[in-house]
Formats: C-alpha cells, structure tokens, sequence
C-alpha cells in the first residue's frame, strides 16, 4: 500500500432518522391513521403478491409513552424494516422536536418500499404535497458511510482534526482491530472492518481476504433534511496512515499509545512543540484512500438519499 494507492469506494446513508411535527389538535387523527396501518396484516397493491407488511411483533404497541410499528419490505432478497414511532419525544420535554419519527437504512428498501413508506408517513401527518413533506422533515440521525473495498483496517491508522476522544475495538478471541472510534457524542467516525461484520452473519458469504473496510461518520444534527447539503465537507479532516511506523521516527511513549489507544489519542497527547515534527513524520506514512471532494458532491449525497429521486408519490 503506497501514498498513491486508489481503491474501489462507494458513499451510502447507512441509516436515517427524522422526525415530523403534528399539530396539537392533529394528533389524535394521527395516532388512529397509524394504528390502523399498524393493524393491517398485508398492505399491497394489486397484482403485487410480495406486499409490504407490519411485523407481526410491533402491532402499534403502547409502550413508554409511545406508540411503536415496524413497517417490512418483504423482497425476499432484502431484510428492510423502518420503525415509526408517534410521541418520540415526552411532550415535557420538547414538544418541537416532533411528533412522528421514522428511523429506517434507506439502502435496505426497494424503491417501491420507500414509496409505499413515504406515503404511509405522509397520510399518517396529513400531509399531501410531497414537497411540502420534505420541507417538514427534521433530521436527528444520519450515518454516512464510505466503503473501502480492496483494503484491510489492521494496515491502517487513523485521525481526524479537531477531535480528541478516541478507542480501538479488537476481537476478544483473536486481539485483531475491528473498530476505530474517533468522537463521541453528536459526531463521530466509525472506522471497521465490514467484512468481520458481514462474516458474523450466518447466511452471507463473503471472501476474508478481498478486504472490506467501511469509514462511517455519525450525526444527531436536528437540521432540515436541505440544511444538511450545506453542511462542510464531514470527511475533509479525517487522514489515513499506513500502519507501518517506523521506532525510530517516533518515541517509544508514542509508538505505545498508538498500539494501544489508536493514532488519534497519540496525537492529542502531543504538545504543541512536538506536533509540527510529529506531522512531518507521519507525512511519509499519508494515504489517500478516497478523493474527499468527490466523495462529498452534492451529486452523491443526492444518489445516497434514494428516498429524494421520488418527484411525487402517486395516490
């Protein structure tokens, strides 16, 4: 793995969450549309045998303060469930922070899935303008994830500017890297390795020695859904190394913590004196695994929230 070497990636939202505000006095006509979507067994148009269901399990459940369904796309060659929830947030709380919220993995669904659970939302709002639905929409998670194919997370290190916490996850059995945290709270990276992921599934198969590696950053913004296309680029800050380092360009206290801790809590513990001999050292080490601008278009943002190529959703 070289400076210049490029890989195979792929930009997806990983998981999305947002919530829409009901008017006080709609609220009751909300949670009776709901229930009776959540009490009908199948949901199909005709001629489609495969129809979208409720699980069976999440019937519009009453359970702390809220009423909970789990809408299924039944494509038998898809495990897709979005989660409806009313009354998300106790009302004592915040009662701008919406009344319904949908969280669901947009990439899971069949385009027709994502209309029919559009449309499910929108008659449960009361809302009938497709447009007018995207404007109300309140974003309170979103997990942006780039996948790395042809690379392994044990070759590599990591860090990102302007963070400070950070941890390393490895396989209890085998002490072998899986995860690289960096952030906490409302933003952070998650940096793993897909493939151990993906072989702890029993039905997928999956060569261990193609490497799959998957840098996913995580938000709770609470932003209009539009809001979010002017945000900065989320990747800009984050650099990659190859885990290579030579002792005798670092001290040992440093070379300790990064096995233990990861690259990211090493660097925060640098001085200011010793940081700009330390990023010249770790210069000869940069990769680049992704061009972060291409990566960040608006174009692409647009291709990974499939839910938004819907102009209109037919009646």
């Amino acid at each position: 793995m070289t400076k210049s070497s490029t890989f195979h990636t792929a930009i997806k939202v990983d998981r999305l969450s947002f919530t829409i505000l009901v008017p006080e006095n709609k609220q009751e006509e909300a949670n009776q549309k709901f229930f009776a979507f959540c009490q009908s067994d199948t949901l199909r148009r005709k001629g489609d045998k495969r129809a979208e269901k409720w699980d069976s399990t999440n019937k519009g459940r009453w359970q702390d303060y809220r009423f909970k369904g789990q809408f299924r796309d039944t494509h038998k060659s898809l495990s897709a469930k979005a989660r409806i929830e009313l009354q998300p947030i106790k009302k004592r709380i915040h009662v701008e922070t919406g009344y319904i919220r949908v969280d669901f993995n947009p990439n899971k669904f069949r385009q027709r899935g994502i209309n029919r659970l559009m449309k499910i939302v929108m008659q449960i709002a009361g809302i009938t303008d497709y447009g007018t639905f995207l404007d109300s929409i309140r974003v309170t998670r979103i997990d942006i994830a780039i996948d790395i194919y042809g690379v392994h997370l044990n070759n590599l290190l990591a860090r990102a500017s302007k963070f400070r916490v950070a941890e390393l996850h490895r396989n209890e059995v085998t002490g072998t890297l899986e995860t690289i945290v960096i952030g906490k709270g409302k933003k952070r990276f998650n940096i793993y390795d897909k493939t151990a992921e993906l072989l702890n599934k029993s039905k997928t198969k999956i060569k261990q020695s193609n490497g799959y590696t998957r840098c996913e950053i995580r938000l709770r913004p609470y932003i209009r859904l539009w809001e979010f296309f002017a945000i900065n680029n989320l990747f800009s800050g984050l650099k990659f190394y190859r885990n290579e380092l030579n002792p005798d360009d670092f001290d040992d206290e440093f070379m300790h913590v990064v096995q233990r801790d990861g690259l990211q809590a090493a660097y925060t513990n640098i001085r200011k004196r010793g940081k700009r001999r330390m990023q010249a050292n770790l210069k000869q080490y940069e990769i680049t695994l992704f061009d972060v601008e291409k990566v960040w278009s608006k174009k692409k943002l647009l291709q990974a929230l499939v839910f938004l190529r819907l102009p209109k959703l037919r009646r």
